[in-house]
Parts: C-alpha cells; structure tokens; sequence
C-alpha cells in the first residue's frame, strides 16, 4: 500500500471532536462507540477518499467500544488513528478492543475513585464554609489537568501506533497504577489537612 500521511490539522480536528463530543451520544447499545467513530471521521476522510471505502471506515470504528474517557480513550485513539494511517485497520480494531478493559481500569481507578472523589471533597469542605475557593478549586483542577492528560496521550499513543499495546505491556500500566497509588496518598493527607482547618473552632 502507499504511503498516507495526515495533516496536524486533521489530527487536531480528531482531538477536539473527541473532547467535545466522546461522551455526548453514550448508549446503552455501544457505549462510547459513536463518539470514538465521531473522532474518526475527519482521519478518515482524508485516508478514505472513496465512499465506499469511507463507509466501511466509519461502520468498522461503530464497532462497541468503553472505556475512561479521560485516561485511555485518547492514548486508544492516538493509536487507531496512527494504525490507519499505516494502512493496518485491522491492527486499530484489534487495539480497540484489546486495551479498552484494561485502561478502564486503570482509568477509573485514577479519575474517579481517586482523584474525583478526594477532590470534591475537599471543594464540597470549602464550601459549606462559605469558601468560594471550594468550586473555583473543583472547576481549575478538573478542566486543565484533564485536558492535559487527554492531550498528552494522544499525541503519544499517536506516535506509538501499534507500539502502544507493547509499551503498556512493559510495565506502563504498572507504572500508571502505582503513580494512581501515590497520587491518591497525597490527596487523602491534604484532604485530612483541609478537613481538619475547616472544622478547628477559632480562638477569637
């Protein structure tokens, strides 16, 4: 096959269908599977200038698909998007499938039992002090750091291509699991700091 390239334009448009639109249409049917295809579709446009091409594109990437949506959707489509355009559809499907799981787990590990929970809880203690900082904080350190990790793991996974499923299977999803342990340590003690200045009565 010949050699295809994508533009970052096409890449960046990827992304951001991603970050807008990956959870919007969530089914009970398949999930995440027509954000992931939304994603695709200028990638696939370009590498698929024939319709029927184009057609069989777009229902293989309708294919069922979940998982976190902040840690592991981006790297899977970082990756599918560099497998197509090596001219391997069959490798993204396999990847797709193959690393969904075990990135949920991961993911939901991180974002929402570890640093979801412990985060709005120490915004929730700031404010029923009447702390306006407690949902400015929620808001700062949910939108920048998400979007910096979805970010970050596409360009990467997009590099990685079929590599990725090899370098998670090196250790990178210990290292991830463990990075989610430490992390969730750290914000369990400023949690306990935080909660403890909020309920210390003054001496005034």
């Amino acid at each position: 096959m010949s050699e295809r390239k994508l533009s970052r334009r096409d890449l960046v448009s990827a992304f951001i269908r991603y970050l807008l639109g990956f959870q919007v249409s969530w089914n009970y049917e398949r999930m995440q599977a027509l954000g992931f295809c939304y994603s695709m579709v200028p990638v696939l446009k370009r590498l698929y200038p024939n319709r029927d091409d184009l057609a069989q594109a777009l229902k293989r990437h309708l294919s069922f698909f979940n998982t976190n949506p902040i840690v592991g959707g981006p790297a899977i489509l970082g990756s599918a998007i560099g497998m197509e355009e090596a001219g391997s559809p069959s490798s993204a499907e396999g990847v797709k499938v193959s690393l969904m799981g075990p990135l949920a787990g991961v993911g939901d590990t991180l974002v929402w039992a570890l640093y979801n929970s412990i985060l709005f809880t120490i915004g929730a203690s700031l404010a029923l002090q009447g702390n306006v900082a407690g949902p400015l904080l929620v808001i700062v350190l949910v939108a920048i750091p998400y979007t910096l990790a979805r970010w970050w793991q596409f360009w990467w996974a997009y590099t990685q291509g079929r590599n990725l499923a090899v370098s998670l299977a090196r250790g990178m999803l210990t290292r991830l699991t463990d990075a989610a342990m430490i992390l969730g340590l750290k914000l369990t003690r400023f949690r306990g700091q935080v909660e403890a200045y909020a309920t210390t009565p003054s001496c005034g």
